[in-house]
């Protein structure tokens, strides 16, 4: 199992992921789809990702919060709305998928969207 604070960044930076720019664009890509379908701000989606695998291509979940949003506050903390329900990927193929991960199978750690779109840019530019 992965560390509890683990984050996409820590894979990265370690090589775990296989395909670490690949991985990056595709998370990101969901992202700005639940902008489109469900109306959810940039600035309020972040991504958890799932503890349990070796880290090469982790499954993870996109939260949201509203303007009020404390990213350490759990979504258990905070209460789930019929809107910012997390929605779940597959890290394999970035499809929606129903992951039946308990608590302790997500990190305790979020990554905002702009944080992943600073990482992509720096995966780019090592390419």
């Amino acid at each position: 199992m992965l560390d509890e604070r683990v984050k996409i960044a820590d894979l990265a930076e370690k090589r775990l992921l296989r395909d670490r720019l690949g991985y990056v664009r595709k998370v990101l890509l969901n992202c700005y789809g639940m902008y489109q379908s469900r109306g959810w701000k940039i600035e309020h989606t972040c991504v958890r990702i799932g503890r349990t695998g070796n880290g090469s291509a982790p499954h993870y979940r996109l939260e949201y919060g509203s303007d009020d949003f404390d990213l350490n506050k759990s979504f258990v903390e905070i209460g789930f709305s019929r809107r910012s329900s997390p929605e779940q990927f597959s890290g394999q193929n970035h499809e929606k998928k129903v992951i039946g991960f308990a608590k302790e199978g997500w990190s305790a750690e979020v990554e905002t969207v702009a944080s992943l779109e600073q990482l992509r840019e720096r995966l780019f530019k090592e390419k």
